[in-house]
């Protein structure tokens, strides 16, 4: 499949070995209206991929910060209410502790049978 690219007086011809799967899209959504063209196809999908990759970062940073606020704001009403928090240290070495008790039981009843 070749497909042109061209930008103002510029041009280049770009040889694309797609696949199978990829062209019966191109020819669907040429088929359906939503490309007069593979070329045009070709360019909607990357001009698509472009916005939703240069807004995935803004959006990741976003979502955190609503994250961060919402989880903060939770904390907040938790010690308020007298309930203990604990650190993300806390619960690894109680998960780790907890791991190496069962490790060491699962041990002792190997060694009784």
């Amino acid at each position: 499949m070749n497909i042109e690219v061209s930008t103002w007086m510029v041009v280049n011809l770009v040889n694309m070995n797609l696949g199978a799967p990829y062209v019966a899209i191109i020819n669907r959504l040429i088929a359906l209206g939503y490309a007069a063209s593979a070329t045009e196809a070709v360019r909607q999908a990357l001009k698509i991929y472009a916005q939703e990759v240069s807004t995935e970062h803004v959006m990741s940073e976003e979502e955190a910060r609503l994250v961060k606020k919402a989880a903060d704001a939770e904390l907040a009403k938790w010690r308020a209410a007298g309930k203990p928090s604990y650190t993300w240290e806390e619960v690894k070495a109680e998960l780790e502790a907890d791991r190496k008790a069962k490790a060491l039981s699962s041990g002792r009843k190997r060694n009784t049978t």
